[in-house]
């Protein structure tokens, strides 16, 4: 069996050359997604008497794209936050993350793929 590594090697090469420019641009797409996720969430979210749940939703990043990965989550910190998304025996979902992510998810993959045609 004979294996032809070339094709490796050159993706390699180009990955090393453009990897600054995709992980900056890759950390853009990730920062605002992120950030237009945690809005469209908290616009969605249901608000009872106090406003915990919706006051609860935040982003936090993780790496900065430079050097290995970076990614956001984001959600609420309220125990009842899944309740709510998921619902109960005796209540009804009322979804808000689902929803939200569906919104930002085109823009989110628009993104990124346009980030990663220095490849192409």
């Amino acid at each position: 069996m004979k294996i032809d590594n070339s094709q490796l090697r050159k993706l390699k090469v180009d990955l090393e050359s453009s990897s600054p420019r995709v992980g900056r641009k890759v950390a853009r797409v990730v920062r605002s997604s992120g950030t237009e996720l945690e809005r469209v969430m908290k616009a969605n979210a249901p608000v009872g008497a106090t406003g915990d749940l919706r006051d609860s939703i935040g982003v936090t990043f993780y790496g900065d794209g430079r050097s290995g990965g970076m990614s956001a989550v984001v959600g609420p910190t309220v125990r009842y936050g899944l309740f709510q998304e998921r619902g109960t025996a005796k209540m009804a979902a009322q979804p808000f993350a689902g929803p939200a992510l569906q919104a930002v998810d085109p823009r989110f993959t628009a993104g990124i793929t346009a980030a990663l045609e220095v490849f192409e």
